[in-house]
């Protein structure tokens, strides 16, 4: 080895993209009775910020100016080969917002070539070269940036399996993540009275992520396929990384969501008192399960607000002002929310489960409705709208993706998730473009005539099948918005009925001041359209009640509190209108 005396002046070439570096050494420390000494080996990876001929400087987790002598490896990646020479600590600072030590290595000789790493680490837990040139590969390492790499590697430790094996099971305490260098695992989860199987994991995949970034407990069973090599990286050593690097938080948080939304099959996952069936769909910022009441076996919707989405607090602040503005509302044209629930780091909304399909489902399976069912459909919307904006609150999404039809064309608004109150600014142009008007489309205020609108274009793609300007290009599609006024639709279905016509180019005019300025205002022209077209039926149709009942099953030294909670129930659930009958069984 070339030896080196005087290192002053020495150039350096400062690094674009670090490198990955190694430094091993020994250390010696008193036993407990003081009467001899223990050594003790080290080896770990640092980042390598700048290098020349004599020295380097580096980013380490520990201060190496107490170290004497260490060796230095560092990976030369465009030849995909080690060099390593000796070197000692000359100064050394510690950044404190990022607990790691600045530290200058002096070279007591030249870097060369070294062909024996793999050994020289044969007795430390931390990655080997080959298992290194894996792991930089997976997009978890590749999601963090290039100094947070070695500190990530060091937190890393192996775990192997035999196949039948199981990794972890479900409602164990999720205490690390593993990265799967070799091998397959499933994923399988109970489901009435049975394992079904969920996932099947293979060579860079990310398993047991879920628990981990949320704190609860494991979803699943995990079982080794195959033999595997797997790097398990610990709860708390995740908290330190991610801490400095929110992008890994961020990946995890991605990889959640995506599993989320596409397997259908999920674990009987219990949300508060709810438990999560299966998925029912996804929108851009939730994704909706079928759930149950765990005590009164009532099916329920559970809206989540995926966990990418949670990690941006605007989008979070979203989601819980949706529960709270439709909890207070109570019409049968807009879907009822009981409850909100927040777990797994995300929010739960509980809304009830309704039967049928979307509006855009049933507009797709029939190309175009006739003209009694849209205005029927119109005028169960504009009295659900109606209702939100007596009590302040503008949609801004009307669309049909966001009317539900029952049986018998009952309607059901929802997606409350971008209301506001009315006269807001609509400074992030929220709502779907295809359906937006130009005050939202230009960023400003925006009110019930906005809803209006976007009725107006829902109208106009019911009874024609389409709507009303090219979509190829988005940016002509603005234009035309702002610019133009809508196509009389009768020019694609000259059966129209005028009143309807009118109805639509009044609720899509340009200028709000021409608009409908209230929703009671659209009732009025529709209703005697509705009232000529439509079975006189419909309306008692929507006024059917429901029956619910429940069963007590108890001793008879209960008899007397039972009656006094059913009295004071009764009592409440007339108030709202709601008729009380009981039946007594005796000697069941």
């Amino acid at each position: 080895m070339k030896e080196f005396k005087d290192r002053r002046g020495c150039p350096r070439s400062t690094l674009d993209t670090p490198l990955i570096g190694l430094v091993q050494f020994d250390t010696y420390e008193y036993c407990s009775d003081l009467s001899s000494f223990e050594q003790a080996s080290h080896a770990f990876y640092l980042t390598v910020c700048d290098i020349g001929e004599k020295g380097a400087r580096v980013e380490s987790s520990y201060d190496l100016t107490p170290v004497p002598q260490l060796l230095f490896l560092i990976f030369d990646r465009p030849n995909t080969a080690w060099k390593a020479c000796y070197a000692r600590a000359a100064w050394s600072r510690r950044d404190s917002t990022r607990n790691q030590y600045a530290v200058g290595l002096a070279f007591s000789a030249g870097l060369e070539d070294s062909s024996a790493v793999g050994k020289l680490l044969s007795g430390y837990p931390i990655p080997k070269p080959d298992d290194l040139q894996f792991l930089t590969a997976t997009p978890l390492i590749r999601s963090i940036p290039e100094n947070a790499v070695c500190r990530l590697l060091n937190s890393l430790a192996m775990k192997t399996l035999q196949s039948g094996d199981r990794l972890f099971s479900q409602g164990d305490v999720g205490d690390a993540l593993y990265i799967i260098q070799e091998g397959k695992c499933t994923v399988q989860v109970p489901k009435d009275g049975k394992l079904c199987l969920v996932a099947r994991l293979m060579e860079g995949d990310v398993v047991g992520e879920m628990a981990v970034l949320t704190g609860e407990p494991r979803s699943a069973h995990v079982e080794a396929e195959t033999p595997m090599k797997l790097w398990g990286l610990g709860k708390a050593q995740f908290e330190m990384v991610s801490a400095e690097c929110p992008d890994l938080r961020f990946f995890l948080t991605e990889l959640v969501t995506h599993r989320f939304e596409s397997e259908p099959l999920t674990g009987e996952r219990a949300i508060g008192k709810y438990t999560i069936k299966n998925k029912l769909g996804k929108g851009g910022w939730s994704i909706v399960y079928h759930g149950v009441h765990k005590i009164l076996n009532v099916p329920v919707a559970i809206k989540m607000l995926k966990h990418n989405m949670a990690m941006e607090q605007s989008f979070l602040d979203k989601f819980r002002n949706e529960a709270k503005i439709i909890a207070r509302m109570n019409h049968r044209n807009i879907v009822r929310v009981y409850d909100i629930e927040e777990a797994f780091h995300t929010v739960f909304i509980i809304m009830e489960y309704l039967e049928g399909q979307g509006l855009d489902g049933l507009l797709a399976r029939m190309g175009i409705i006739p003209v009694p069912q849209a205005v029927d459909l119109l005028v169960q919307i504009c009295e659900g709208l109606a209702y939100a904006h007596e009590q302040g609150i503008v949609h801004q999404d009307i669309k049909p993706a966001n009317i539900f039809v029952q049986a018998e064309d009952r309607v059901r608004i929802l997606d409350f998730g971008l209301a506001c109150p009315s006269g807001s600014e609509d400074l992030n142009m929220a709502g779907t473009i295809y359906y937006a008007a130009p005050e939202q489309l230009e960023g400003h205020q925006v009110d019930v005539r906005t809803d209006i609108y976007a009725l107006g274009i829902t109208a106009y793609e019911l009874v024609t099948g389409r709507r009303p300007y090219p979509e190829d290009d988005l940016n002509e599609l603005v234009e035309r918005r702002l610019h133009q006024d809508v196509p009389d639709p009768c020019e694609l279905d000259p059966g129209i009925t005028e009143s309807l016509r009118n109805f639509i180019l009044k609720a899509c005019s340009r200028n709000p001041a021409h608009r409908y300025q209230y929703i009671g205002e659209a009732l009025s022209d529709l209703r005697p359209l509705h009232a000529d077209l439509c079975r006189t039926s419909d309306e008692a149709a929507l006024e059917r009640h429901q029956v619910m009942s429940m069963f007590f099953v108890f001793r008879e030294e209960h008899q007397l509190a039972l009656n006094r909670l059913l009295e004071e129930f009764g009592s409440k659930v007339q108030d709202l209108g709601v008729v009380v009958k009981v039946a007594h069984f005796k000697d069941v």
